[in-house]
């Protein structure tokens, strides 16, 4: 909707609940058959939630800036007749997406739903500058609800120049509700992939504030299931070893991504890294302030996968399919992977544009042969990792959603993700979390993976429960197996709704 699309870029001297009400009283006013607007004190209030200081300083801003004047209607209620020439610069798509969604967030039956949320949350309120962020998320959203190259400082912008704090404690409410399920940090880094925003998967298909809260009402749209998922781990990911040998190109188990990015992780930083080798490439090579802390080089290559493992899933779905056979191939695995390699829109992902930062590249440019071998080298590991994860994600599509070919805009978040560490409890292994949405069969799904929430100090206090109750007897295996588990389990969500017609 290019009407909201030019408001959110204009008059942002205004708060965000005085921005709030500006977009309501345009929408008001394109669902009008004239240009006249009610603007009296009781309607606001009753509409949109909005106090009499809120009404006065936007209606005065529309005065000042000439959009049209104030006048009375025949009941004596307030009104603002806009001007058509004002109006004519702005055009309305009733075809897009986000059409029904503003309309909705607009609506008089949206303030009652909060009115009931309010209630059903404890006393939790979404408020109008919630609601002002829930717009911009919106019109910054594809399809299914994920939103790439929005900043910080563009929300804030937007939002009406509020503090960095403000914006947090905003994020936070949609995350409270329901609105936010998964965000992907972004961020500026020296060398390699250059600077990227957060990634956000919004609630596009059932705002929390209007869902059925009895999931056996008979009108109830959604369907929610929920399961665990749990994975042997193979004996050379048991212990983390910084100097074991990296396989990239083998799938050795279901979602083992952050126990080969440990690895990865753990070969760059290694002291003696000047005689390591990866992919048969020197990681000498490799510009070492790029790995003096973690998160300068996962956050960033994170990012790069989700590309990679969309772009994998939509053009090489049946290749992909045709790996999950036992005995594992790995010939199979090298032959898709060089097809992949040898597309030439997967080389787009990959080049330098995308590969290094700006000032790294300044930094490079007499040493091109040396620059297109770092190149070659975080390709192939992009390509092997996400080609990994494609294998994982689309055996669970199938199993669990009954997807085949031909599911459209599939999205991918990756996120949290965290390394082996240990403590008096014992090791615990790498996780990381995905979300994903796509369109298939005339349904969006919703799919999200993340590790079991349970703590070991929660296990351990079930168990010891368990042995004094009787119901356990091998109390000394069982915590064995709870300090050092063989095993890695994730919680799986699939939710989907039917398109509508």
């Amino acid at each position: 909707m290019k009407l909201i699309s030019e408001l959110l870029s204009q008059d942002l001297e205004l708060s965000p609940e005085c921005r709030f009400l500006s977009l309501a009283l345009h929408l008001d006013l394109i669902r009008t058959p004239n240009l006249v607007v009610d603007i009296s004190a009781s309607r606001l209030k009753n509409d949109f939630g909005v106090s009499h200081k809120t009404t006065q300083t936007v209606i005065e801003l529309f005065r000042e800036k000439g959009r049209g004047s104030v006048g009375s209607s025949s009941k004596r209620e307030r009104q603002f007749t806009f001007k058509l020439d004002y109006l004519e610069r702005f055009s309305v798509d009733n075809t897009c997406f986000r059409n029904k969604i503003m309309n909705e967030l607009f609506s008089l039956d949206t303030r009652l739903k909060i009115e009931k949320f309010k209630d059903s949350e404890g006393g939790f309120k979404l408020r109008n500058s919630n609601l002002l962020l829930i717009v911009i998320f919106v019109m910054h959203s594809n399809e299914v609800g994920f939103v790439r190259n929005l900043t910080n400082k563009r929300i804030r912008e937007l939002m009406g120049g509020i503090s960095e704090s403000r914006l947090k404690s905003q994020l936070e409410a949609l995350f409270k509700v329901g609105f936010i399920k998964a965000i992907g940090r972004g961020g500026s880094f020296r060398s390699y992939f250059g600077k990227m925003s957060n990634r956000y998967f919004i609630e596009l298909h059932n705002l929390p504030f209007g869902r059925t809260h009895n999931p056996l009402s008979k009108d109830a749209t959604l369907i929610n299931n929920v399961e665990s998922l749990t994975y042997e781990i193979p004996e050379k990911f048991l212990t983390f070893k910084f100097e074991s040998e990296l396989e990239l190109l083998e799938i050795d188990f279901d979602f083992e991504l952050p126990f080969k990015m440990a690895f990865l992780f753990g070969a760059l930083k290694l002291s003696q890294r000047n005689e390591k080798r990866i992919l048969d490439f020197s990681v000498a090579q490799l510009d070492p302030k790029a790995f003096n802390g973690v998160s300068q080089f996962h956050l960033p290559i994170m990012g790069q996968l989700e590309r990679v493992v969309v772009f994998i899933m939509e053009n090489y779905w049946n290749q992909v399919q045709a790996l999950n056979h036992e005995p594992f191939d790995k010939t199979s695995l090298e032959a898709v992977s060089k097809a992949i390699w040898d597309d030439g829109c997967f080389q787009k992902n990959i080049d330098n544009g995308t590969m290094f930062s700006e000032k790294y590249l300044s930094e490079k440019e007499d040493k091109l042969e040396e620059l297109e071998s770092e190149r070659v080298f975080l390709g192939r590991v992009i390509l092997y990792l996400s080609l990994n994860l494609s294998f994982s994600l689309q055996k669970v599509l199938r199993e669990k959603c009954l997807v085949t070919n031909g599911l459209r805009n599939i999205n991918v978040i990756l996120y949290d993700l965290k390394s082996y560490h240990s403590d008096k409890l014992g090791l615990y292994f790498p996780s990381f979390r995905l979300s994903c949405g796509f369109y298939f069969d005339s349904k969006f799904f919703s799919v999200q993976l993340k590790p079991e929430t349970k703590t070991k100090a929660q296990y351990l206090s079930e168990l010891d429960a368990q042995v004094k109750s009787g119901e356990s007897t091998d109390y000394h295996s069982l915590k064995k197996e709870i300090v050092f588990p063989k095993t890695v389990k994730y919680e799986l969500r699939v939710q989907s709704y039917p398109l509508s017609k």
